[in-house]
């Protein structure tokens, strides 16, 4: 029974040193996820309102003349 003590008070001392790099890591690993969630999400509402706004701008009976040579075709 004292070597299970001694060897998990060595384990947790061991764990307790390195906590601090540790850290330092999981810290920048959920900003990095934080980064690319919020990027998707801006992107993802970017085009959520240019799909309204096309959709939604204009209407059926509406036309729009060209003079000739205007187009790019």
């Amino acid at each position: 029974m004292q070597s299970f003590v001694s060897q998990t008070t060595a384990i947790t001392r061991m764990n307790l040193r390195g906590l601090s790099g540790r850290l330092t890591l999981t810290a920048a690993t959920i900003m990095c996820v934080a980064l690319v969630v919020g990027t998707l999400l801006g992107l993802n509402a970017l085009s959520e309102g240019l799909r309204f706004s096309l959709g939604n701008s204009g209407a059926a009976d509406v036309v729009l003349i060209m003079r000739g040579g205007s187009n790019l075709s």
